[in-house]
C-alpha cells in the first residue's frame, strides 16, 4: 500500500488504534496525503480509535475503508473539540465520489458534535453500515448541509443500513437530518430520535425527530424505521418547495406525535408528490399531521390524519373515517372495510369517465347485479341482469329529450301476465283535479 497506488492505511502514518491514544493528527495526516494524491482509500483497521479533534476529509473521491461496524469503532476522548467527529468539506465543485464501505460504529460520547457532518455531497455518495450512537440531544448522527458554492444544491446520496440514535431521552435535533439536498435514497436505515425504551419517553413534551428533509426533492425511503420520537418523518419547505417523497415499507415504534408530518412556511413554497406506503406501528406509529400538502397519496389506515386548510388533491386512505379531520372538501378520502363495516366510503365526488357508456355496477349476493349506465346518448339507465342470459335489461329509464306531454322517464310494469317498459305520459289538463294532471302509461 502506498499513497502513489491510492490506498493507505492510518497505521502507516503513526495511528496506534489502541483504545486511549490520540490518533487525531496520523488519521488527517491520511486524509491529506490521499487528497494530494488526487483520491484513493483509506483504511481503518480493526480495534478502538481515539480522537481529539474532528476526522476532515477535504476533497473529492476519497473512500473509507473500515473492518466493520462491530470491529472498527471511533470514539472522542473527553478532549475533543470540533463540530463533528467525521467533516466532509465543503470544495466549490461538490462533494463527489466519497464512500464509506463495510461498515464503522461512531460513539460520540455525548459529546457536543455531529457523528457525520456533509456540506454539498454531490453524486456518487454512498455510506453503509455506519452506526451512530451516544449523540448529545442538540446534534444529529448524519447532517447533510448545503453551502454557498458552484453547485446549486447537494444530490445523489445513498445511505445503506445506517442508524443513529441519541444518547438520552432529551433528543432535539434530527438524528438524520438533510438540507437542500435532492435524489436521496435511504435503504434500512434506523433513527432512534431518543435512547431506545427509557422510562421518560412518555414526556409529552419531547421534541425529537428521527428523520428531517428541508427543502429537499426526490427522496425514497425503503424498509427503514423510525422509532422513540415525537415524529418519524419530516417533510418541509422553507426557501423552495420540497417535491417527491416516497416511503415504502416503513417501521414505526413508540412514535408519540406524528408519524409524518409535512408543512411549508411561505406562500410560494409548497409540499407535493408524497407517497407514504402503510407502515407498520409497534406501540405507536403516529399520527399524520399534514400542511399545505398537495398531489400526495397517504395510506394511513388506522392512525389518525389531520389536513390542515392548505391541503388539497390529495388521496387518504383510511380504516374510517372518523379518524380523518380537517379539510376534506378538495381532498379525496377513502375509508376501507374493517370490522365495524363492510363497505368503502368515498368522502366527496366519485368521478368515473369512460370514452362512450359509462357503467357502475352493485353487486348482491342474493340479488341479481344492478348496472347504473349513462349512455352516450345521454339516456340515463338502471338496469338488472337477467341470470340465465347475462344480458342487462332496463329496470328504470330517464332520456334526455322527449315529445310534447311525454315525461323523461320509462317504467317496467306488469299487466296480463305481461312484463311491460314504456314511457310515461301526461294526461290532458286538470285531469287529476283542479290544476292537475294525472300521469298514465300505455295498457
Amino acid at each position: 500500500m502506498s499513497v502513489r497506488e491510492g490506498v493507505v492505511s492510518i497505521l502507516d502514518f503513526g495511528a496506534k488504534v489502541d483504545g486511549y491514544s490520540d490518533d487525531s493528527e496520523s488519521i488527517n495526516s491520511a486524509f491529506i496525503a490521499i487528497a494530494a494524491n488526487g483520491g484513493g482509500t483509506v483504511i481503518f483497521p480493526a480495534g478502538l480509535i481515539r480522537i481529539s479533534e474532528t476526522i476532515v476529509i477535504p476533497e473529492s473521491g476519497i473512500r473509507i475503508q473500515a473492518a466493520s461496524s462491530y470491529l472498527t469503532r471511533i470514539k472522542p476522548l473527553e478532549s475533543f473539540t470540533g463540530k463533528s467527529i467525521f467533516y466532509y468539506q465543503n470544495n466549490r465543485e461538490g462533494n463527489k465520489g466519497l464512500n464509506i464501505d463495510d461498515g464503522l460504529f461512531i460513539d460520540c460520547a455525548g459529546v457536543k458534535a455531529h457523528g457525520i457532518y456533509v456540506e454539498n455531497g454531490y453524486d456518487q455518495f454512498s455510506m453503509k453500515n455506519v452506526e451512530v450512537r451516544n449523540l448529545h440531544p442538540e446534534f444529529s448522527g448524519f447532517k447533510f448541509v448545503y453551502v454557498q458554492s458552484k453547485v446549486g444544491v447537494g444530490q445523489t446520496i445513498l445511505l445503506e443500513n445506517c442508524f443513529a440514535e441519541h444518547g438520552t431521552h432529551l433528543g432535539d435535533a434530527p438524528a438524520f437530518s438533510f438540507t437542500n439536498y435532492q435524489e436521496i435514497n435511504l435503504i434500512g436505515c434506523k433513527g432512534f430520535g431518543n435512547r431506545a425504551n427509557t422510562e421518560e419517553l412518555i414526556n409529552p413534551n419531547l421534541n425529537s425527530t428521527c428523520f428531517s428533509f428541508i427543502d429537499c426533492r426526490g427522496v425514497t425511503m425503503t424498509g427503514c424505521s423510525s422509532a422513540f420520537s415525537k415524529t418519524g418523518i419530516e417533510f418541509i419547505a422553507y426557501t423552495r418547495s420540497a417535491i417527491g417523497l416516497t416511503v415504502i415499507g416503513q417501521t414505526n415504534e413508540k412514535i408519540f406525535g406524528n408519524a409524518l408530518f409535512t408543512d411549508a412556511s411561505i406562500e410560494r413554497t409548497k409540499v407535493s408528490h408524497v407517497t407514504y406506503h402503510a407502515n407498520r406501528a409497534q406501540n405507536g406509529g403516529g399520527a399524520f399531521h399534514l400542511n399545505r400538502l398537495e398531489l400526495s397519496t397517504i395510506y394511513a389506515l388506522n392512525e389518525q390524519v389531520n389536513l390542515s386548510e392548505s391541503c388539497f388533491t390529495n388521496t387518504i386512505y383510511s380504516s374510517a373515517i372518523g379518524k380523518v379531520s380537517g379539510r376534506k372538501r378538495n381532498n379525496t378520502i377513502i375509508t376501507m372495510s374493517n370490522y365495524r363495516n363492510d363497505a368503502t366510503t368515498f368522502h366527496g365526488t366519485l368521478e368515473i369517465e369512460s370514452e362512450e357508456n359509462t357503467n357502475f355496477i352493485l353487486k348482491n349476493a342474493s340479488q341479481p347485479p344492478l348496472r347504473f349506465s349513462y349512455k352516450s346518448s345521454g339516456d340515463i339507465s338502471f338496469q338488472k341482469q337477467d341470470a340465465e342470459t347475462l344480458i342487462w335489461k332496463d329496470y328504470f329509464k330517464i332520456v334526455p329529450s322527449f315529445a310534447n306531454d311525454y315525461t323523461g322517464l320509462m317504467i317496467p310494469y306488469r299487466t296480463a301476465g305481461i312484463n311491460k317498459f314504456a314511457q310515461i305520459k301526461v294526461d290532458k289538463q286538470d285531469s287529476g283535479g283542479l290544476g292537475y294532471r294525472n300521469l298514465i302509461i300505455p295498457n
